[in-house]
């Protein structure tokens, strides 16, 4: 509100105080009558005044965290919070308690709440969900309809944002010149990104911009999705959802981000315990089966989560995945086991939530009656099941909690837990968010430029036989630029060649895809005859919940062996996949860019060009090609 706006408010109400005239002339019940109400409106102006009337109007609240937050699990309750978490368990009714350990999937895009779709939505939140995971969508639109179902909720419930860095708020669409346009949010890069530059205070301050972005759309919660995972398997289908391959350096950078979300003030999780990093399969699709002893566990995939539960991280993650060694079971998900939970409350010492991951997943869907899977997955010890079929578990739970199967007080105590995380972040105060601090919040300039920066210090430059990067008086010399992506990403090489078109005299721009016909490697060797160099950009990286990854055609893979042969100037760029090198182990140029963001297609194309110095480190192993921490300084 500004000194205009506090100043009509005045006018409005035309108060005036009472002269001495007007006094002798009223009874004493109406002077004093007047004299209250005048004094409750100068004090209302005044408190207008100290909290909202400023020459500059101020920034929202969700830029601070709520005065009454207290993070991490250990962190103890006011007074206030405890008699609010005492109060709402003890008016739950075992079915109502059954539906707080439910954490349902919700679509963020816009819809009417005159329609079939947001009645079906009031109906899940009217059922009594502890939590809603929402994805996708663009802010406003979440916003709206987090606070349109916040209100209807008999007790507030926790909302999970965005899922990982490099992930954070995006939404593409085609607009009507089909052209993709991007959703709202800052373009935060990917945890290895991160894991490059090293730097935990880097990871501390996207967590905490990710963080704001997300409060201020209505989150309370966000987590690292697989950063805490150690990535010993370059198969793996998380691996530029982690930071890197070396158990302490993860470790440090897990906890940065803990602390930076809690800066934001947002509670956190991180996944997946214990220990996804040395994945062979996509749980997606089947259940992996990790065969680590226990003592490999213990010095590398344990080691991050220690980090992260001695940082306070809210909410521990399970996952779809067997660890016989752990479980003595080669088909029991981690998920289901009392084991994996004994471990993470006895050994680790953590008090926290425990999640569950998503119930649709093909290592469970495909092994297990997803009821008697929901219900397993609670009495091995999760306070929160991710996206079951919530009606029917709540009913299902209660029930046995009802007939003495689940102890009451087993129940209880995750409710008990779910409650208190509420309280520390101020849900039982404020459960609505304020649509106006979306426009200023979400993607201002301050955080995009942080994400830029990020992502120039986390590219890695690992070779440069012939010193093509920098390119030399890029005003002067052309070049042709092969984009080799999937051929459903249509946002690969925009960015980057955007950039190199903005310095480069001739930019030949090129997309082919591995289904590509191979006479166009004709074609392309004979444009790269006419230039002064050739850049090759890969853009593919394992996908999730995808059958078959799309890999290095053979044709592509003979082109740029062939170009190298004929003498020409190659730079090959990877935006995100590790495994160029057992294709092309030969290449002379090579650098790595991590994801096909759009950020990191700026900053790849600003390094290429010399706008920016190169300084990342490899943050994995590439066996037998590189070592973690190899990386050439980029010369200017």
């Amino acid at each position: 509100m500004t000194v205009r706006k506090c100043s009509d408010v005045i006018k409005a109400y035309k108060w005036e105080i009472p002269d001495e005239e007007s006094i002798v002339e009223v009874r004493h019940g109406e002077i004093m009558q007047k004299l209250r109400c005048f004094l409750i409106v100068l004090i209302t102006i005044l408190l207008a005044f100290i909290f909202g009337c400023t020459e500059v109007d101020r920034k929202p609240a969700v830029d601070r965290p709520p005065a009454e937050a207290h993070f991490g699990y250990s962190a103890s309750l006011d007074a206030q919070q405890r008699a609010w978490v005492k109060r709402t368990l003890s008016e739950l009714t075992v079915r109502e308690m059954a539906a707080q350990v439910i954490v349902e999937w919700i679509s963020g895009s816009y819809i009417s709440t005159d329609s079939e779709d947001f009645n079906k939505a009031v109906a899940l939140v009217e059922s009594g969900v502890g939590g809603l995971w929402m994805m996708g969508g663009l802010p406003h639109a979440r916003t709206a309809k987090l606070n349109a179902l916040q209100s209807r909720a008999k007790v507030p419930m926790l909302v999970v944002g965005s899922e990982t860095l490099g992930k954070h708020l995006y939404a593409p669409w085609r607009d009507r010149r089909d052209r993709w346009i991007l959703g709202g949010g800052t373009d935060i890069p990917s945890p290895m990104a991160y894991g490059a530059i090293g730097d935990p205070s880097a990871v501390r301050e996207a967590a905490r911009i990710v963080g704001l972005e997300n409060r201020a759309t209505g989150a309370s919660l966000i987590g690292d999705g697989g950063g805490v995972n150690v990535l010993t398997n370059l198969a793996n289908v998380l691996h530029n959802r982690t930071y890197g391959d070396d158990p302490e350096q993860v470790g440090r950078l897990a906890a940065a981000f803990v602390e930076g979300a809690h800066d934001a003030g947002l509670l956190n999780y991180v996944g997946f315990f214990p220990g996804a990093g040395d994945l062979g399969a996509d749980p997606h699709i089947l259940l992996p089966v990790v065969e680590n002893d226990r003592q490999h566990f213990e010095v590398v995939d344990f080691v991050p989560f220690h980090y992260a539960i001695q940082a306070g991280v809210d909410i521990v993650m399970t996952s779809h995945f067997a660890v016989p060694r752990l479980t003595g079971s080669d088909t029991l998900p981690a998920t289901l086991s009392p084991e994996v939970i004994r471990i993470l409350r006895e050994e680790l010492g953590f008090d926290g939530l425990i999640i569950t991951d998503a119930f649709d997943m093909g290592a469970l869907t495909n092994n297990y009656e997803h009821l008697d899977a929901a219900i397993q997955a609670f009495k091995a010890g999760h306070d929160l099941l991710l996206g079951p079929r919530s009606f029917e578990v709540a009913d299902k739970l209660a029930e046995l909690v009802e007939s003495g199967e689940i102890p009451l007080e087993r129940l209880r105590a995750s409710v008990r837990r779910i409650l208190e995380a509420k309280a520390k972040i101020g849900l039982y105060k404020n459960r609505m968010v304020s649509l106006e601090a979306v426009n200023e919040v979400v993607g201002n300039r301050e955080h995009q430029r942080a994400a830029d920066s990020a992502a120039d210090l986390s590219i890695v430059l690992l070779r440069d036989r012939k010193k093509l990067v920098p390119l030399s008086t890029p005003s002067d010399i052309q070049v042709l630029s092969v984009t080799f992506e999937r051929e459903d990403n249509k946002m690969a090489g925009n960015g980057f060649n955007g950039v190199l078109s903005d310095y480069v005299n001739s930019v030949d721009a090129v997309r082919i895809s591995p289904s590509s016909d191979p006479s166009i490697y004709d074609d392309l060797r004979q444009r790269a005859q006419h230039v002064d160099r050739v850049v090759v950009s890969v853009y593919l990286r394992p996908q999730l919940g995808v059958d078959r990854q799309v890999e290095l055609s053979d044709a592509f893979v003979k082109f740029v062996r062939r170009l190298q042969k004929e003498g020409r100037d190659v730079v090959l760029i990877s935006f995100g996949m590790l495994t160029v090198l057992d294709q092309l182990p030969d290449l002379g140029t090579f650098m790595l860019a991590w994801s096909e963001q759009q950020v990191m297609q700026r900053a790849a194309a600003r390094a290429l060009l010399g706008i920016t110095p190169i300084s990342g480190r490899l943050p994995v192993a590439l066996p037998p090609h590189h070592r973690t921490g190899d990386g050439l300084e980029g010369r200017r």
